[in-house]
């Protein structure tokens, strides 16, 4: 039977079982008492719980290792662990800038991150080792936000065993700086495969020095034919003229329903590929150079032997486009509205997916997803991230709202 410990590093008082009411005030604890008493491959979870506030920043000497480190080992590469922030609480991992740690490391399969925030993770001198690190074992992370950290993001993704187990990365944020080269934000590890990332918001600001923008949004180099990347969005500041590396946005198996926008630093940077895949439909290539920020909208050099089909959407520098509500032209502010704007050729130009492996239709702020849908991590919704309009009879919606019907459901997110 599956185990649940809950932790809260506010509780002052009682026995500390790690029930609701004796909750353990470590995530070390709660691990070890799972360790010793779980009968089953689980998953079994530790619930971050902190009744007294709503934010709660976790950090070395509370609720983390003294080293801002935790390695999730219950026993078994078979038992699964998942920590999770408890829902309608915001939980935050501080790492304090240390270098060369992960905020988790997951060792069994199953195991995951849910629901919470993780800053502050310094340099890596291993480029596949991010914030959270995986074994190569099926894991499943969702509604993850990370900054503030210049290590790699979500990595060593997939299940190297072949089992046909599914890793899953799914509504999750992840935003860098100007790490040394060779980070990436979310990445499988040699030979990893069986992994969907969906629904996720990536954003990259490179640094003002050749060789200084991270290497990889979404990649898997290895293991291509069994990965997917659905729904997400990709925007990257490529500052350096003399960048590289042609894997820079998402490599995958198939990628469907994806954006990807980039900031070019030169014009003659044609080796920076937007999207490399054996299989990409309905994806937008938008990017543009700093001489022309507001109206250059190109598709660039692919860079690899991958064929994209004919319903690809791509535009030249000569189109003027608004892609996005509000973005930061500086690509550092994670939370800026990266939602679509209005007019927006993303809108309406997906392919609707069958989900399976238990995720749901909906984008990253939890607005339905249309039919068709929209491409990337955020459906249109008319005022921003989704919204619902309460107590109004469904037939007097689209007067209320004063839309027609056909775009009733990307304004009410139904």
């Amino acid at each position: 039977m599956p185990l649940t410990k809950y932790v809260s590093v506010t509780f002052t008082g009682g026995s500390n079982d790690g029930s609701t009411s004796n909750p353990y005030t470590t995530i070390d604890a709660a691990a070890s008492d799972i360790a010793d008493n779980a009968s089953d491959n689980g998953p079994h979870y530790i619930i971050l719980s902190e009744s007294s506030a709503t934010t709660t920043v976790y950090s070395a000497s509370y609720g983390l290792t003294s080293d801002s480190q935790e390695d999730l080992w219950i026993g078994s590469y078979n038992y699964g662990l998942i920590i999770s922030g408890a829902h309608g609480q915001d939980i935050i991992i501080d790492g304090s800038s240390v270098t060369n740690k992960s905020a988790f490391i997951l060792y069994g399969s199953g195991s995951g991150i849910h629901n919470m925030t993780i800053r502050n993770y310094g340099n890596n001198s291993n480029p596949n080792y991010g914030a959270i690190r995986m074994t190569k074992r099926p894991s499943d992370i969702r509604g993850v936000t990370i900054s503030g950290s210049i290590c790699g993001g979500i990595t060593q993704l997939g299940d190297h065993t072949n089992s046909g187990a599914w890793t899953k990365v799914d509504s999750c944020r992840i935003h860098m700086g100007s790490p040394a080269n060779g980070r990436r934000a979310i990445d499988w590890g040699s030979h990893a495969r069986y992994a969907l990332v969906n629904n996720c918001l990536v954003v990259f600001a490179g640094g003002t020095a050749d060789g200084t923008t991270p290497s990889q949004a979404i990649n898997a180099t290895y293991g291509t034919s069994y990965t997917t990347a659905s729904f997400c969005t990709v925007a990257i500041s490529v500052k350096d003229a003399l960048h590289t590396d042609s894997a820079i946005a998402i490599v995958a198996g198939e990628v469907k329903n994806c954006i990807v926008s980039m900031s070019l630093a030169h014009d003659s940077n044609d080796v920076v590929a937007f999207i490399s895949a054996d299989t990409a439909t309905n994806n937008l290539y938008a990017g543009w150079n700093t001489a022309s920020e507001a109206a250059g909208i190109r598709r660039t050099f692919n860079g690899t032997s991958a064929s994209f089909g004919a319903t690809d959407l791509s535009y030249r520098n000569s189109v003027a486009l608004t892609l996005f509500n509000d973005p930061d032209p500086e690509f550092l502010n994670l939370q800026a509205d990266w939602t679509l704007a209005a007019g927006s050729p993303a809108l309406d130009a997906g392919t609707a997916l069958t989900y399976f492996t238990g995720l749901t239709a909906t984008d990253l702020s939890g607005t339905s997803r249309a039919d068709p849908p929209d491409l990337g991590a955020f459906e249109f919704v008319s005022t921003g991230y989704g919204n619902t309009v309460m107590g109004v009879a469904a037939a007097n919606m689209a007067r209320v709202l004063n839309v027609t019907k056909a775009n009733l459901s990307k304004v009410a997110g139904t």
